[in-house]
């Protein structure tokens, strides 16, 4: 399977949502991701989602044993913006 088809991008609060990363961090196998640094930091968002996306795609090009990545959000801005990044992941 390709790395973009094991990457999900949502909007939400993780916990409340049908991945909850938290039961599942035992789990090797799912990992979640927030966009950290973007806020009060001021790390430029559109920058943050490309470092992440294209990081996490390349290490699942090598590594088969993590089944599912999901990069989760509580913005709609950073939402659609890895959303757009993921996309453009071949």
């Amino acid at each position: 399977m390709a790395a973009a088809d094991r990457m999900t991008v949502v909007e939400g609060d993780i916990t409340t949502l049908e991945v909850d990363a938290i039961v599942n961090a035992a789990n090797n196998a799912l990992l979640a991701f927030p966009a950290i640094s973007t806020g009060v930091y001021g790390f430029p968002a559109r920058r943050a989602a490309e470092i992440a996306v294209r990081t996490v795609a390349s290490f699942l090009a090598d590594e088969p044993s993590i089944s599912r990545v999901v990069f989760c959000y509580f913005g709609e801005a950073s939402t659609r913006l890895h959303q757009g990044v993921l996309e453009t992941v071949n």
